[in-house]
């Protein structure tokens, strides 16, 4: 699967073009999994990552990437009324506590990745 991963402690960050009015709630959608070192075989229950997910330095709040399995799952975070400073270019940024793998498609090669959805 296109994906882009790192193991460990660490961060991903994506500049991105939004309307200028501030939204009513703002979603956050993932295909995401932990990123074990390796292959992630073994991975169990207990091989999740922190995932925290900020915009502008504003912390939209935490999400957890399930275990390591080289398929990922899809993660939402929904922010309702989030205080934002208005602007129309922004920054995404996705810290992982124990690594992460964020993935473009799923195992059907449907386009998944990462979602923005700004509701006015």
């Amino acid at each position: 699967l296109p994906h882009f991963y790192g193991a460990g402690a660490g961060e991903v960050s994506y500049r991105l073009r939004t309307p200028r009015a501030p939204p009513s709630a703002l979603v956050v959608r993932l295909h995401a999994s932990s990123e074990l070192p390796g292959a992630g075989l073994g991975a169990g229950p207990e091989d999740t990552s922190t995932l925290t997910i900020e915009l502008d330095g504003v912390l939209l709040g935490t999400l957890t990437a399930p275990p390591d399995d080289g398929a990922g799952d899809i993660v939402e975070l929904r922010v309702e009324a989030p205080a934002l400073p208005a602007r129309r270019t922004r920054m995404l940024t996705i810290r992982a506590d124990r690594g992460v793998c964020l993935y473009a498609r799923d195992t059907e090669a449907h386009a998944t990745g990462i979602e923005l959805r700004w509701e006015p």
